[in-house]
């Protein structure tokens, strides 16, 4: 089986009911739900939330939420590797979940298409997970980055003094938020969505991961200067 989980808690802090925010109406939770029912992958899409309002989104728009997450799983400390394990230790069936995939509502641009193209790189067998990344732009590589010390500039990285040019840097990624791919066998295995042998998946499309409260105000002005996407 093929499973779908949307991590929403509550308590977010740095921008508070992140993932019930709108978008073009619909609340990310339904964002997310609705991109993973319609890549046709997941037998099942599983809410993991704190939260009874968030539960009451996540039915309106197809998830199971099969019990609402313990506190200490909802704190600003709580690990996602804690949560997906609690959940697939007290979920009715679970050791049926083969291949699990963590779809988070903070990146609505995401599409069923690119779901999709993430769950075509896990190829269990040779891969234990397939992660969404981003190219970082070479101006931002640690090697061109500052600190501030001792009221002087430092390069972050003490070799960095080195680099002539761009095309000594490695490119480096972020994790765009897609999706991550992972066989519940190497997550028992490792305890760790990424296992041993990850597939990056790479994405040069324009998405946003909400973060911070800059991150919400780039979707605002997505939002305003664009149709809702043909595909919802």
């Amino acid at each position: 089986m093929n499973i779908a989980i949307i991590p929403a808690r509550s308590g977010s802090k740095g921008v508070l009911d992140k993932n019930i925010f709108k978008l073009w109406d619909i609340p990310l939770i339904g964002w997310a739900a609705i991109a993973a029912s319609k890549s046709e992958i997941f037998d099942s899409i599983i809410l993991s939330t704190d939260s009874s309002d968030y539960a009451r989104i996540g039915l309106e728009y197809g998830c199971e939420v099969p019990f609402l997450r313990p506190a200490d799983l909802a704190a600003d400390t709580a690990n996602i590797n804690d949560v997906i394990l609690h959940l697939i230790e007290n979920s009715r069936g679970s050791e049926a979940w083969e291949n699990i995939a963590l779809i988070e509502p903070t990146c609505p641009l995401r599409t069923p298409s690119m779901i999709k193209k993430c769950y075509s790189h896990l190829n269990p067998g040779e891969f234990d997970s397939a992660i969404s990344v981003s190219p970082i732009p070479k101006k931002y590589h640690p090697a061109k980055q500052l600190v501030l010390e001792d009221s002087k500039l430092h390069f972050y990285e003490p070799n960095a003094k080195n680099i002539v040019n761009r095309q000594q840097l490695r490119t480096t990624y972020f994790r765009s938020g897609v999706g991550y791919f992972f066989t519940q066998k190497s997550f028992r295995q490792h305890h760790n969505i990424f296992g041993e042998k990850n597939n990056p998946v790479i994405f040069k499309e324009y998405l946003i991961n909400i973060d911070d409260q800059n991150d919400i105000d780039r979707l605002i002005n997505f939002q305003e200067k664009n149709e809702r996407p043909s595909w919802f």
